[in-house]
């Protein structure tokens, strides 16, 4: 859910600058090898805010007039507890990639040292397909297959989505802005990718903001 608002919001804030027309946000899961890959064509990330503002907690680099989100705490779930993370990202004609562990950036929280490097490089041909309007981020998390309950040490097994019911950040996250998101299972290629009823398919027009409600952590837009 995390990644899903950090994509939308990069998106949106395209839209809402008059730079793009559509958003695209493409989300493919592989159980065998338990990842989960996220596309989006939003603005990208310069090297410098690849290498800081997303690696930090409640770090934020965002031009959303109405973000859905910062990059806030839920970051480290999928910063710090995943097998594998590869990150690339094509802006202003220039493609950072860093790939690493949750276990190395949380090593490097006290010791910066231990940081990743981030490459950056020319486009390739390959970027070019991956990212055809100039800009994107691509995400890569590989999933543990379980984790240590740290109240008793018991060892819990972590559910893998095998479809996009069973992901409610994607389900239940309607998206107010057009944006195609679509979903597909790497192992079930006779369903092929399914485009999901949010974003460009969420009946907007049917909802209206009631109010912009504080709570003690943050603010909530009602509609």
């Amino acid at each position: 859910k995390e990644i899903l608002q950090n994509s939308f919001d990069s998106i949106k804030g395209l839209i809402d600058a008059g730079q793009l027309e559509r958003g695209k946000i493409d989300i493919e899961v592989d159980p065998e090898s338990r990842t989960i890959d996220m596309y989006d064509n939003g603005a990208g990330m310069a090297p410098e805010l690849l290498a800081t503002k997303f690696l930090e907690i409640a770090g934020t680099g965002k031009d959303a007039k109405t973000p859905s989100g910062g990059f806030g705490i839920a970051k480290m779930l999928f910063l710090y507890g995943n097998k594998g993370i590869r990150v690339v990202s094509m802006k202003d004609g220039k493609v950072s990639e860093m790939v690493t562990d949750g276990d190395t950036l949380f090593d490097a929280l006290e010791n910066p040292d231990a940081a990743p490097n981030i490459l950056v490089r020319k486009p390739t041909a390959t970027d070019y397909e991956m990212f055809p309007d100039g800009h994107g981020v691509y995400i890569s998390l590989q999933i543990p297959e379980n984790y240590v309950n740290p109240q008793n040490g018991e060892l819990k097994d972590i559910n893998f989505p095998t479809y996009a019911g069973e992901i409610p950040g994607l389900m239940y996250s309607p998206l107010f802005s057009d944006i195609d998101v679509t979903f597909n299972n790497k192992q079930r290629t006779w369903r092929g990718r399914e485009q999901l009823d949010i974003g460009s398919k969420f009946p907007q027009d049917k909802f209206g903001e009631f109010a912009n409600v504080k709570f003690p952590w943050g603010n909530a837009r009602i509609y």
